[in-house]
């Protein structure tokens, strides 16, 4: 039997159209498009993070219908450590839950920055995107 323990969800709109959806640690996350789920990170997610999510994301999927285009969107100076990352985007991707990742290119982040978290993405397996934030 295992004591995993997910960070706790908090469902601000599960059928939220646009706008608000939940907060899951100090991370929110809203509703883009009709299967876009954009996540508004400072968190580095750990194992409790990372399950929250999974549960989050599989729950949207179930409602919303179909697999979901994740938006990452790093708030702050620059995007959390790796931590349990690599392992979520996997997850995620494995499950069908996340089709694509698409990561929010901000005027802050360097090539070099952009490039790594790419190249970690692209390492679990899951087909990844770059969007300027103001496209």
């Amino acid at each position: 039997m295992t004591n995993e323990k997910a960070l706790s969800v908090v469902w601000i709109d599960r059928d939220a159209a646009s706008g608000p959806v939940f907060r899951i640690g100090s991370d929110i996350a809203l509703r883009d498009g009709e299967n876009q789920l954009r996540i508004c990170t400072q968190t580095t997610p750990d194992h409790a993070y990372r399950l929250g999510l999974e549960g989050a994301v599989s729950e949207l999927v179930d409602r919303w219908g179909g697999g979901l285009e994740l938006v990452l969107d790093f708030e702050g100076r620059g995007p959390p450590r790796p931590g349990q990352a690599l392992r979520m985007c996997q997850s995620l991707t494995e499950s069908g839950h996340v089709e694509r990742i698409t990561l929010l290119r901000k005027s802050w982040m360097p090539s070099s920055l952009v490039s790594a978290v790419l190249a970690l993405i692209r390492a679990s397996g899951t087909p990844v995107f770059v969007r300027d934030e103001h496209e």
